[in-house]
């Protein structure tokens, strides 16, 4: 459930299902691509690529904006490429060689 607080960092639904009726779907146009996923141990992920040969990709455009989770980790690994992201302040490029990258809940 989302919270009136958190709508300032971006529109989204007051509710959310548990699962994804979509397999995969596409943003802002062919940008990048989303893929909710699921392990045998009931958890679930999405696969996010970005398509560098899109102008809004190679710009830097269409991450989310810095943001907070209060209550969840955050784990990125990256499987081509390189993702930018900021802990606390610090800035990170990951690849592949760096395994998983973890964000615990509450980092800035």
């Amino acid at each position: 459930m989302v919270r009136a607080w958190q709508l300032w960092l971006s529109p989204r639904p007051q509710h959310r299902s548990r699962n994804n009726s979509q397999p995969a779907f596409k943003h802002l146009g062919d940008a990048a691509l989303y893929e909710p996923l699921s392990k045998p141990d009931g958890l679930w992920y999405v696969r996010e690529t970005h398509y560098i040969e899109n102008p809004l990709v190679r710009a830097g455009l269409t991450g989310p904006p810095l943001h907070i989770h209060r209550l969840q980790d955050e784990h990125f690994k990256v499987e081509q490429g390189v993702l930018g992201a900021v802990k606390n302040g610090v800035e990170y490029a990951v690849t592949k060689d760096d395994g998983v990258f973890h964000i615990p809940a509450g980092t800035r």
